[in-house]
């Protein structure tokens, strides 16, 4: 069963509405259908996620969209009706649009190309409409098109808008940096790069979605948005007629131009991509099976409609007026016909014309004409008519001019039809029949605003005609002239007087004529820039500029840029013109003439602008990073490649080296043995230059190796075996043959590796056999060792000393450098007096060993508990042991005290941790060692100083604890090497077997190896959890409990063990 939707169950109502059902689940929130309270209406409420709420941003982004939606009036936008926040809720009520979206349309396949066509040339009428408010969408995909009952595209989810008219650093800019907001199938690659989005970004958008629905593929089909940004990064997309290929040419071209991937060459307005459509429609009609199934012309629901080219500039329901959003319902009933004043020759319209062929662009309107009755009067009549849905104002005021025209001249007609001839010329008394004499005339046909001195005619026909009508003489220039007749003009300006005597009075006019029969001449700065009609740049964009020299102030300038004709360009005053050009990663060819207003024309002139935005380079082809060739032979071939295929030349010791057309060379030299260095210099036409320096070793010998790694009698450290060692080196002789052993190595430049596996610690001999192609052998044997590594290097500690990371074991082990220092105290004990010692460098563990770190011990040994205690290494605690158990197969910490320090060992035991610990130099501290680690230089009381123990320095009796604790507690109480633990917790077995002599004998690094006769105790240092905070100073007895001070000595049998003894190890060396 599924879940129930929090927002439905918690609100039945919202506002003003009832929430009825979800109707889906968009980026920010849930889409409901609400009904309203009052107006009985149903209507969609879109209501951002609570827990999104909280966040002002997401909620300023939710917002915007209610406020910029809200501004769209437009029958292909769903309409915002309110915005408001109800029980803690943000809402937005819209437009219900039941039906369903070109998404899920397209699911069910793939739609016809005019079906498509329709529902883009809508969408893009919606568009404009928002362009026009300034408004960006900037996910437009089909998911956002809504289709409603009457197969009328709608555009929705304006969540991502931008307002173009905003300021990207204000508060209007919700997109964060580094935050790129879309789909990415439908975002061109300035949305990707987050800059330079603009309304061109929705046509990008609008073109894929005109493209998926045709195809139900992609134009970059990644699946991963770094896949399609690295297709799209390419620019080519996959033709669309290798998924649709029935699909004509033009409507590919005219998709194609929607999504280029550069801004500027694609169409500039969304309505530039209607008109597109139109203009396509036209050409390419829908057959007649498909006809029936597409509303394109007063079909039920009346939705937008496409119109012809010629319907763009006089329809009620162009695409501009569509895109305008002047949409209204006509008030032309159905069944009237309209009709001329005068009447025509033709009858009226045939009775297809009763509704819209749907095989050509619907008409905007169609008229009929008007019989005309017996006695001539026009008349009236009923007939068929096709009316436009959505018409506009205009159309009703020119219906309503019609009429009224049609009543003035039936009225007219009445008036003048009372002549007693009944004709429609009155007749005035007196008449005598016969006709008076006609009054002067004298007219010409040419406005009187043209051919003036300050705006000449211009020709380019010698032959010109006074075309006029006069019932008088008419001279030209003084001469006798017919109006009607051919005058012949001279070059340049003619004055023509034309006159006539009317009556008393006489007329003249003046005619200024310019014969201009030469063309202008074209001056274009890049044309004479450009070399061979080449004209490289690094811009994106450049002004072409020039001159037109011509007598015609209204010279044209007409542009042909790649396959755009651009608009003729009037040019300024003086004839100069400047043309932008926007330069894509193509080269684009721009081709110029001038024409003057009578048609000169002159030459044209065509360069080819090149983009070239590449810093030139060189590339050495097999040199694999390295600017050597090694060559066997005095005859070396060196090739090489420039990035650029154009515009570059190459030189070597200062002669030309020919380049291929794709940039690539080789160049041919002789050269004796030896190392050699050739140098080439290279130039771009933008004037980018390079030197490059090859270093050229010529090998005339036996191959030699170079190189060897690891060296010869170098040691490795391996973490653990079996244990990988890269071998590699270099030999002077690139083209050698070279065997290890009976394994072929590959050679890359004279360079060679190979990984072996080596299983266990010791030398390792490797066997090379190298072979030149002349049969010229090199024999060499190159050893190395491995060994394991026992400390891996972390660092300095707070107090400046190095620590390492035992391997073995884990334990951080801390670096006393080798040093002096004064052991023992000045008086109170007689074992412990005052020495000066010398010690060498050691390692001593910075904790004590833990129970975890035994077990891993005891397991290596695979030791059973009966054997580890029978060979001493630890003891029981009664049928157990201490914080330790054994399940049969391995030891292993009891549960919480795997970081305790482990107890219950005797020094036997502890001894032969520390040895397996570091096998080449563990073992327990000396008594030195240990007393100079815990009160270092300075003669400490206690590791951390002179003040008394307490629970953050000491884990002892009276520190408050409840017993031993993990190793480090007592974090304040390090040594002035950084050891933790060296006053309490546990006492800590030393190396030294105990001497109450031993004092007395200095020296460096001392130490009581061998036992004395006088004792059988070896030493413990430290105190424990069971040891008090002493202030005086005696001898202690044998078996009292040791002291938490730095200088007392304790003392205990090796084979005795106790639950608050422990130890810490120590070592000669990290290396």
């Amino acid at each position: 069963m599924p879940e129930a939707d929090p927002i439905l169950a918690e609100h039945k109502t919202l506002g003003p509405y009832t929430l009825i059902k979800k109707l889906g689940e968009g980026g920010m929130g849930g889409v409901y259908l609400g009904r309203h309270n009052v107006l009985h209406v149903e209507h969609a409420i879109k209501i951002i996620r609570p827990r999104m709420a909280a966040d002002p941003q997401l909620v300023e982004r939710f917002l915007r969209e209610a406020r910029h939606a809200a501004r769209l009036i437009h029958p292909n936008i769903v309409q915002v009706l309110a915005a408001d926040v109800a029980d803690g809720l943000y809402y937005l009520a819209m437009q219900f649009v039941p039906g369903q979206s070109l998404a899920d349309a397209v699911a069910k396949g793939r739609l016809s190309p005019h079906r498509a066509t329709r529902y883009i040339h809508m969408s893009a009428l919606g568009l404009a409409y928002a362009h026009k408010k300034q408004i960006i969408h900037r996910d437009i995909k089909p998911g956002n098109i809504l289709i409603d009952e009457d197969d009328s595209c709608k555009i929705t989810d304006f969540g991502l808008v931008r307002d173009m008219t905003a300021d990207d650093t204000g508060q209007n800019n919700l997109t964060q940096t580094g935050l790129i907001i879309g789909t990415p199938h439908f975002m061109p690659p300035e949305q990707w790069h987050g800059e330079g989005v603009d309304h061109r970004s929705d046509i990008y958008a609008l073109g894929v979605t005109h493209y998926h629905l045709i195809t139900r593929s992609y134009p970059y089909p990644g699946r991963t948005p770094p896949q399609i940004l690295g297709l799209l990064m390419q620019g080519r997309p996959e033709p669309l007629k290798k998924f649709a290929p029935a699909c004509d040419d033009d409507l590919c071209a005219l998709i194609a131009k929607a999504m280029h991937v550069d801004p500027a060459q694609r169409y500039q307005s969304a309505l530039e991509y209607a008109q597109a459509i139109d203009q396509w429609w036209t050409a390419h009609p829908p057959t007649e099976a498909e006809s029936a199934q597409l509303a394109l012309a007063a079909g039920e629901g009346g939705g937008t409609r496409l119109v012809s080219p010629t319907q763009l500039r006089t329809g009620p329901q162009s695409s501009a007026a569509a895109a305008s959003g002047s949409s209204r319902e006509s008030v032309v009933q159905p069944g009237i016909t309209l009709v001329a004043v005068t009447p025509p020759a033709t009858s009226a319209a045939p009775a297809s014309a009763t509704r819209a062929n749907l095989t050509s662009a619907p008409a905007v309107s169609q008229a009929t004409s008007a019989p005309v009755s017996a006695s001539g009067t026009p008349t009236f009549t009923q007939g068929p008519v096709t009316i436009v849905q959505e018409s506009s104002k205009t159309g009703l005021l020119v219906l309503i001019a019609l009429i009224a025209i049609a009543a003035l001249a039936v009225g007219a007609y009445a008036a003048f039809s009372t002549g007693k001839n009944g004709g429609n010329e009155p007749v005035s008394k007196g008449d005598t029949g016969k006709p008076p004499d006609p009054a002067p005339e004298f007219n010409l046909a040419l406005p009187s605003t043209e051919a003036t001195a300050d705006a000449p005619l211009f020709t380019s026909s010698a032959s010109f005609v006074i075309e006029g009508k006069s019932n008088v003489p008419v001279t030209l220039n003084g001469n006798p002239y017919k109006l009607g007749d051919a005058v012949t003009l001279k070059p340049k300006l003619n004055v023509l007087r034309v006159s006539a005597r009317l009556g008393e009075d006489s007329a003249l006019r003046e005619l200024h004529v310019f014969l201009d029969q030469e063309a202008p001449r074209l001056v274009w700065r890049e044309f004479d820039a450009a070399k061979s009609g080449v004209l490289p740049t690094a811009d994106r964009s450049m002004s072409i500029a020039g001159m037109a020299a011509d007598d015609d102030p209204q010279t044209e300038i007409l542009c042909t840029i790649g396959n755009v004709v651009r608009p003729p360009l009037t040019v300024e005053k003086g004839g100069s013109f400047s043309i932008p050009v926007q330069v894509g990663d193509e080269p684009v060819f721009v081709e110029l003439s001038a024409r003057d207003r009578v048609g000169n024309k002159s030459e044209a002139k065509r360069i080819e602008i090149v983009p070239d935005r590449l810093e030139l380079a060189l590339n050495w082809f097999d040199l694999k990073g390295e600017r050597t060739v090694w060559s066997p032979r005095d005859a070396v071939s060196l090739k090489g490649k420039l990035n650029k295929q154009r515009g570059c030349t190459l030189a070597h010791e200062g002669k030309p080296v020919t380049l291929a057309a794709d940039g690539s060379f080789t160049l041919e030299k002789t050269l004796p043995a030896g190392r050699h260095t050739v140098t080439v210099e290279a130039s771009d036409w933008l004037k980018g230059s390079l030197k490059s320096e090859l270093t050229v070793v010529v090998d005339l010998e036996a191959p030699k190796f170079l190189e060897f790694e690891p060296a010869a009698g170098a040691t490795l450290l391996a973490d653990v075996f079996p244990y990988e060692v890269k071998v590699s080196g270099r030999l002077d002789d690139a083209e050698a043959r070279l065997k290890l052993g009976q394994d072929t190595l590959k050679l890359e430049g004279g360079r060679f590796e190979k990984t072996l596996p080596v299983s266990e610690a010791g030398d390792v001999k490797l066997e090379f056999v190298a072979r030149d192609l002349n049969d010229r052998e090199t024999r060499i044997s190159h050893t190395f060792s491995v060994k394991l590594r026992r400390y891996k290097a972390l660092g300095k500690n707070a107090q400046g000393f190095m620590e390492y990371e035992r391997v073995s074991d884990g334990m951080i082990m801390i670096e006393v450098p080798a040093s002096k220092f004064t052991q023992g105290v000045a008086e109170g004990l007689p074992d412990a007096p005052r020495r000066e010692v010398e010690l060498s460098s050691y390692l001593i563990g910075k904790f004590e060993v833990t129970n975890d770190q035994f077990a891993r011990f005891l397991n290596a040994r695979a030791i059973s508990p009966a054997d580890a205690v029978q060979q001493g290494l630890i003891a029981r605690s009664g049928e157990g042991f201490l914080h330790l158990a054994h399940d049969g197969k391995s030891w292993m910490a009891e549960e919480g005290f795997g970081n305790f320090p482990v107890v219950n060992v005797p020094w036997k035991g502890a001894d032969a941790y520390c040895r397996w610990a570091d096998d080449g130099g563990g073992s327990l501290p000396s008594e030195a060692q240990w007393e100079h680690a815990a009160r270092g230089a300075d003669a400490r009381v206690y590791p951390w100083g002179a003040d008394r123990p307490n629970g953050e320095r000491s884990v002892f009796k009276r520190s408050g604890y409840a017993g031993i604790q993990n190793v480090g507690r007592a974090a304040k109480g390090a040594s002035p090497c950084g050891a933790l633990d060296m006053a309490g917790n546990v006492e800590e077995w030393c190396f030294d077997w105990y001497d109450d002599t031993a004092y007395t004998r200095g020296g460096k690094d001392p130490l009581v190896k061998d036992k004395p006769s006088t004792s059988d105790r070896r030493v413990v240092r430290g105190g424990s959890f069971e040891t008090d905070a002493a202030t005086d100073i005696k001898p202690s007895d044998s078996d009292a409990p040791s002291d938490l001070r730095t200088f007392f000595r304790g003392r205990r049998a090796p084979a005795s063990v106790s639950e608050f003894r422990g130890f810490r190890c120590a070592a000669r060396s990290a290396q």
